[in-house]
């Protein structure tokens, strides 16, 4: 589903979607990941160019294999829950200060 570009602000009601598989919501206003956590079946979650602060609210992701998430506020990655199939995590283009925030990932 492809939903980039749309100044969608919120994704806090976007829940309850158990088959979808690719979400691409690229270049909106989002300001958290509210809601994105209830879609068992997700592998590519496309989250770059928003104004993410924090990851707190990606936990059960357990089919997640590509996040997205390059062009945000983000300052840690400490939030970030476990994600057992991710593969490919962009966090490009952040503020993250230091390597320890991103330690627990290894």
């Amino acid at each position: 589903m492809i939903l980039s570009e749309n100044a969608i602000a919120s994704a806090a009601n976007f829940t309850g979607h158990l088959k979808l598989v690719i979400l691409d919501l690229k270049k909106n206003k989002l300001t958290s990941c509210a809601g994105l956590n209830n879609m068992p079946a997700l592998e590519e979650l496309y989250l770059g160019e928003n104004e993410i602060a924090n990851t707190d609210d990606l936990a059960e992701m357990i089919s997640l294999k590509k996040l997205d998430l390059n062009t945000n506020k983000l300052v840690s990655l400490k939030g970030l829950p476990h994600l057992p199939s991710l593969e490919v995590l962009d966090v490009s283009a952040n503020t993250i200060a230091t390597s320890e925030s991103i330690s627990h990932l290894a």
